[in-house]
């Protein structure tokens, strides 16, 4: 992918503590908390405190709503799946290696609890036309350990170093 090539590994958003956003933010290892408040679930993810709204009262976003990095998602139950939408994406990187994504990205989330409730697997699909060719589609899965979400700590790079 050519957007790669311009970005630095030293310099970029995780080594300066920024708050990433969609889809990326779902890509991690770190714990998240799924809290169903009727008309919203809100999202609550380690990585750097991050909150996500998914509204359940909607099936589409409203006229005017402006993109953020976390962008507007809309949700559904199918059974015992969690459909979710999110349109309105703000952030200009696929992943944290450089892939750009430009703010037509659309981000079509499914998320299934075990009948145990001891996992959560995951299904994302991301389309964007202008910088993909095809769906990228991405599947794993995150195990319930039942800890409470700790509060996420980082420390920039100040001082990044280079050979000359």
């Amino acid at each position: 992918i050519a957007s790669r090539g311009s970005f630095d590994m030293l310099d970029n958003f995780a080594t300066r503590c920024e708050g990433e956003g969609m889809p990326r933010i779902m890509l991690t290892p770190h714990p998240f908390e799924f809290v169903d408040r009727g008309d919203v679930i809100q999202l609550k993810a380690e990585l750097y405190d991050t909150e996500r709204t998914i509204y359940m009262d909607r099936s589409s976003v409203p006229a005017g709503t402006a993109a953020t990095k976390l962008g507007y998602s809309v949700g559904k139950w199918e059974g015992s799946t969690l459909e979710v939408s999110t349109t309105r994406v703000s952030w200009p990187f696929l992943d944290n290696r450089g892939s750009a994504q430009s703010e037509a990205v659309m981000i079509d989330e499914r998320y299934t609890v075990s009948d145990d409730q001891g996992r959560l697997d995951y299904e994302i699909t991301v389309t964007d036309p202008p910088n993909l060719s095809q769906p990228a589609v991405l599947k794993g899965h995150w195990l319930a350990l039942g800890h409470e979400l700790p509060t996420f700590n980082c420390e920039p790079n100040e001082k990044i170093y280079r050979q000359s």
